[in-house]
């Protein structure tokens, strides 16, 4: 496995294939893909995150995927709610979000209804970066550099869609930078919710965006959360970490303690 990772361009030919992941998810994936070929090769992505998920998402509860992908943790959120749950997806590409329905679909899941839109704090039209084959999540509201196409996408909040949602569980943000806008675009989810907010933490793309880690986790600290660095435990934070990372946000409400296990 660790030879195949490292030797991931001899994927470039095999194009899009399907395959079960280790929780018995059929998934149509491009092994060449960074996304892709972690679950090709490994049958799971972000394993810490994947086991944080189906432990604190049951059957009946909403969940929102944001930047959803080709739906990795859509699928595992909708297994997790079951028939009396709801799981909303956003993802803004139309090549990927095409991926994403065909998954759902080979699944026979019918309690995720998709978004093709990007997730902001307005409404209205944003430009929309498509990044190289290589790492199609890298796509979003900012340049990654190289950007194989870019379009203007209609923007939502989540706010915009609260009417519609059931009392949210958690919501999952991974948006190459615009973490700040969606969270910004969801106060009035918060303060009604209150859910888990799990999302990945870059300090290089949010200053691109015009923030910073620090803005960003001093705004849910302000709502009352508590922040977690996701490893194999969690750690609780009062700075920010400045390396890649994935946080879980909770709640003073909520019972998810310093140094649980994942």
């Amino acid at each position: 496995m660790a030879w195949l990772n490292r030797n991931w361009a001899l994927f470039a030919a095999c194009g899009q294939v399907t395959v079960r992941t280790h929780r018995g998810l059929r998934m149509a994936v491009d092994p060449f893909e960074f996304v892709g070929r972690h679950i090709y090769v490994e049958g799971v992505y972000e394993h810490e995150c994947t086991d944080l998920v189906l432990r604190l998402v049951k059957p009946g509860d909403c969940f929102l995927d944001v930047g959803a992908h080709i739906g990795y943790f859509t699928l595992l959120a909708a297994r997790a709610v079951g028939p009396r749950g709801t799981v909303h997806a956003f993802e803004a590409s139309p090549h990927t979000s095409g991926i994403l329905r065909e998954n759902i679909t080979i699944n026979g899941l019918d309690n995720v209804q998709v978004h093709e839109k990007a997730v902001s704090d307005t409404c209205g039209v944003v430009t929309f970066y498509t990044s190289s084959r290589e790492n199609l999540g890298r796509s979003g509201m900012l340049d990654p550099g190289g950007a194989a196409g870019r379009a203007l996408v209609p923007s939502i909040t989540v706010d915009s869609l609260l009417p519609q949602l059931l009392k949210v569980k958690m919501v999952k943000i991974d948006v190459e930078g615009g973490e700040m806008l969606v969270i910004r675009g969801m106060d009035a989810l918060i303060a009604r919710d209150k859910p888990y907010i799990l999302f990945e933490l870059t300090q290089e793309w949010l200053l691109r965006m015009g923030t910073e880690a620090a803005s960003l986790c001093g705004h849910l600290k302000q709502r009352g959360y508590a922040l977690f660095r996701v490893n194999a435990r969690l750690e609780r934070f009062d700075n920010p970490p400045m390396d890649q990372c994935n946080v879980l946000a909770v709640h003073d409400s909520a019972e998810v303690c310093q140094g649980q296990s994942v």
